[in-house]
């Protein structure tokens, strides 16, 4: 009996003995730590870190630098295309209009739109009490825009709530001028292209038909129609809708909205718990022509 409990007793003092040493290595360890904590960066870690912070800086910004040419590089693409350009054959008249020339394609803050100058002898506030008596139920209508110190700057929006076209009256005249300078503008569809991850394309289209659609209508985004090539491989790849915006301000503003929308979020996260469906996406402002159906 004295034999098996000593052997028991040597046991313990034997297994507790390294036990005791890994304790102190850790003290050590934990005291050099704070040590290390509370004394000042030599200038090599110093340099390391801001050269490590720079190189990030750097790459964040050619990314973005390229991004903006990508989407540049679109938007003049569709400036250049040729073809005919009209605005909605319902845009109301401008009393006393005298155009600087005829309607084009322009970039204005980036974005394609359909553009027509031009100058009237009525005042910014008489040009847009005409426009507003087009107001039709069938019709989105806003005005807005400032006068100080007799510099005038308004305009009136249309936009038809069954197609989505938009077009904008602006009129400015600077104080003591004779003529308003008038702008007549629409802005262009954008089309999206969105490149799928191998094996995600039913996923995608069972999350547009079952939740993102909805969600923007919700967020003003009125979807022109969704599509998927016919022949594979590209059927399983590429996803096409097109989307319509009164401007590329009020896309931006849509768009934010629509991201931060908390059933999005959580729409997004659960469809994706296996892996993101979307490779990349492209978008691009096109301008329909004179003989396309779709306006």
């Amino acid at each position: 009996m004295i034999r098996h409990l000593f052997s028991i007793v040597a046991l313990a003092l034997l297994t507790t003995t390294p036990a005791l040493a890994q304790e102190d290595d850790i003290d050590a360890a934990m005291k050099k730590a704070m040590e290390n904590a509370n004394k000042p960066a030599s200038k090599a870690d110093m340099k390391k870190l801001e050269q490590q912070a720079k190189a990030q800086m750097d790459q964040m910004e050619a990314e973005n630098k390229a991004e903006e040419a990508k989407q540049k590089a679109a938007a003049q693409a569709v400036v250049d295309a040729k073809g005919p350009t009209s605005f909605p054959d319902w845009t109301p008249a401008v009393p006393q209009f005298a155009p600087s020339g005829p309607a084009a394609r322009k970039l204005v803050d980036g974005e394609p739109k359909i553009i027509q100058a031009g100058t009237s002898p009525l005042s910014p506030e008489a040009l847009c009490d005409a426009w507003d008596k087009f107001a039709n139920p069938k019709f989105s209508h806003e005005r807005g825009g400032s006068e100080i110190n007799h510099n005038a700057d308004l305009y009136v929006s249309y936009r038809n709530n069954e197609d989505n076209a938009t077009v904008r009256l602006e009129a400015e005249r600077k104080a003591g001028a004779k003529v308003t300078h008038v702008t007549i503008s629409s802005p262009l569809p954008v089309p999206r292209l969105y490149h799928v991850h191998e094996g995600k394309a039913d996923a995608l289209k069972n999350r547009f038909g079952d939740h993102t659609d909805a969600i923007f209508k919700r967020h003003n985004m009125r979807s022109v129609g969704y599509w998927v090539p016919e022949d594979a491989p590209d059927s399983q790849k590429l996803f096409v809708y097109i989307l319509e915006h009164p401007s590329r301000q009020e896309a931006e503003k849509n768009w934010a909205a629509f991201q931060a929308d908390p059933e999005w979020k959580k729409v997004k996260a659960e469809s994706e718990a296996n892996g993101p469906l979307v490779d990349h996406i492209d978008r691009y402002f096109m301008n329909p022509t004179s003989f396309s159906t779709l306006k």
